[in-house]
C-alpha cells in the first residue's frame, strides 16, 4: 500500500493531468448533451387503447380485448402482451425485443388490428401509438366511495367541465364506473268509455290504451 502511495506521489503531475482531462471532457459532454422536458427515448412498446363501448368489463374482455390480443401477439418481435380492461374501455400494451424496428412494428400492429376491426363494435374508437415520454403527459384522478353511478355523474358533470377550462388541457376523459341508465316500461292502462280509469281490473265495457311511464 505504501509503494502505491509513493508511486502516485512521484507521478503527481501525471495524476493532475489525467484529472484535468477527465474534468474537461465531462464539462464538454454536459454542454453538448440534448435536453428536453420529454426526451425522445426509444421504448420498444406500443399501446392500443379501445374505448367508446357500453359493454361491461367481462364482455369487453371477451368481445374486444381477446381478439386484439390474439391479432397482435403474432407480430414479429413481440415478447409480451398485457392488457387492462374496464367498463367501456381496454388498454393493451405490446412489448417488443430491444433490436426491433419500432416504426415497422407500429405498421404491423396497425395492420393486424385493422384485420379484426370488422368483428368489433362499430362505435369503438381505437388508438394505436408508440410509447414515448411525450405521448402521455396526463394527470389521473380517482373517485372512490359511494354509489358508482353517482361517482360517474360527479366526474362527468362537475369535475370534467372544471378541468377542461384549465389552460393547456387538451382532452378530459371519464372512464370506469357505472353510467346512470333510465328504463322506460310500457304498460297498459284500462279506461272506461268516458275516459276514466277504474280502480279495479276491468270486466266488460272498457277499452285499453297504451302509455309510457
Amino acid at each position: 500500500m505504501g509503494s502505491l502511495f509513493d508511486l502516485l506521489a512521484a507521478q503527481r503531475r501525471f495524476v493532475y493531468l489525467v484529472v484535468a482531462l477527465l474534468s474537461a471532457g465531462g464539462i464538454y459532454a454536459a454542454l453538448r448533451l440534448p435536453s428536453a422536458i420529454y426526451p425522445e427515448l426509444a421504448f420498444p412498446r406500443i399501446l392500443v387503447v379501445a374505448e367508446g363501448s357500453s359493454l361491461g368489463a367481462r364482455q369487453m374482455l371477451f368481445t374486444i380485448t381477446r381478439p386484439i390480443e390474439e391479432a397482435v401477439s403474432i407480430v414479429p418481435g413481440v415478447t409480451r402482451v398485457r392488457s387492462r380492461t374496464i367498463r367501456g374501455a381496454t388498454e393493451i400494451s405490446i412489448t417488443f425485443s430491444d433490436n426491433t424496428d419500432m416504426t415497422y412494428a407500429l405498421q404491423q400492429v396497425q395492420a393486424r388490428v385493422s384485420q379484426v376491426r370488422t368483428v368489433l363494435p362499430n362505435e369503438l374508437d381505437i388508438e394505436i401509438e408508440r410509447m414515448t415520454p411525450s405521448l402521455f403527459p396526463i394527470v389521473s384522478y380517482n373517485l372512490e366511495g359511494g354509489d358508482p353511478a353517482t361517482l360517474y355523474d360527479i366526474a362527468r358533470y362537475q369535475l370534467k367541465p372544471l378541468i377542461s377550462r384549465v389552460p393547456g388541457v387538451g382532452r378530459v376523459d371519464v372512464q370506469g364506473s357505472d353510467v346512470r341508465e333510465v328504463e322506460v316500461v310500457a304498460m297498459t292502462i284500462w279506461r272506461t268509455p268516458s275516459g276514466k280509469r277504474p280502480a279495479s281490473p276491468p270486466l266488460e265495457g272498457f277499452h285499453r290504451t297504451t302509455s309510457s311511464t
